[in-house]
């Protein structure tokens, strides 16, 4: 999400244009918030508050029940579990930079395999 003409930049793109449905939960969107807030990105606060809203104003917010999930970053079972609950209405992936952190599920994408799927849904 910090380079905007890299392949997690395109993938904001496309979520705000609706090319598909993000889902969210609190949870989520706060995970968001505190790493777009790290000194390192040097995003500004209205910067946040634009990729903030831009993804929430195309999300769908969902909310998971816990879930059993062994996972090397605990923060990351929120993700997942929202994925799993997504599943159950439609079809739903999971992107992340870290494919090592989850299961090996071909609904865990990377940025670029997402890509690659709404290209192909053309």
């Amino acid at each position: 999400m910090i380079k905007y003409d890299s392949n997690p930049g395109q993938v904001i793109e496309f979520a705000f244009k609706g090319e598909f449905i993000p889902v969210l939960n609190e949870q989520i969107l706060s995970e968001y918030k505190e790493v777009l807030a790290r000194p390192k990105f040097k995003l500004t606060e209205e910067l946040i508050s634009f990729i903030i809203d831009g993804i929430v104003d195309k999300a769908v917010m969902i909310e998971a029940e816990e879930i059993k999930v062994d996972l090397p970053d605990p923060k990351d079972v929120i993700f997942y579990a929202v994925t799993m609950e997504a599943k159950k209405l439609t079809d739903t992936y999971l992107v992340t930079g870290n494919l090592k952190h989850f299961p090996s599920r071909s609904f865990i994408v990377t940025p670029k395999q997402l890509l690659e799927v709404l290209s192909l849904r053309r």
